[in-house]
């Protein structure tokens, strides 16, 4: 498993060169310095910089099929208010991330995505059908206070699921997280929670100025 951590963050690096002349051991005493010159007009004023945003914080990791363990489940609310219910098991992976702190867990929003190689980012909850309509591959995700928490399971469609998922061989994928403080979500930013989660990720890459 290889992860990686950004903070997003502007980080400005000033490098002044300075010129160095020789002197030869022929020159003559330096002169008088002569009256100062006329004050020259003030150059154009330059274009704003964009906004670092130190309220997002981003990372990403690498999965392979022996980092999902077994087993774990995950369940559906299928009735009005939670009054039913569904549950599957599921392989899992969790996902030790100490920025998720209380507030956030509260306030903020936790976003995640996966791709296979340099395919384009999918958002999560993601499921597939597969060939055929038997079943669907289903892949979410679940946050708390320090922690994520990946499923891969299947539920069935028209037929049946695979198998025996326990011995399934999962693809490798790469997940990215994005953490949003809570100061950023709500009628002040403009952008609400609801808004963000239908969001593609390049459109929340640009609404914060992450990287893609």
């Amino acid at each position: 498993m290889k992860f990686l951590l950004k903070t997003t963050q502007s980080t400005f690096l000033t490098i002044l060169l300075i010129g160095l002349a020789a002197c030869s051991p022929e020159d003559g005493q330096d002169g008088a310095p002569g009256p100062q010159g006329p004050q020259g007009e003030q150059g154009a004023a330059g274009q704003d910089g964009v906004d670092g945003n130190a309220n997002v914080r981003t990372g990403t990791v690498d999965l392979a099929n022996a980092d999902w363990l077994w087993n774990a489940s995950y369940t559906f609310n299928t009735g009005e208010g939670g009054a039913s219910s569904t549950s599957w098991f599921t392989r899992y992976v969790d996902l030790s991330i100490p920025e998720i702190d209380e507030d956030i867990n509260e306030n903020g929003l936790i976003l995640v995505y996966f791709r296979r190689g340099s395919n384009g980012w999918y958002s999560l909850p993601f499921k597939f059908t597969a060939f055929g309509s038997d079943y669907e591959t289903q892949i979410v995700h679940e946050s708390n206070v320090g922690n994520i928490r990946l499923h891969y399971f299947w539920t069935p469609v028209q037929g049946s699921t695979p198998g025996n998922l326990q011995s399934f061989t999962i693809a490798e994928y790469t997940f990215k997280y994005v953490i949003i403080q809570g100061t950023l979500i709500g009628k002040n930013s403009g952008y609400s929670k609801k808004a963000l989660q239908k969001m593609t990720y390049e459109e929340v890459m640009d609404v914060f100025a992450l990287d893609y």
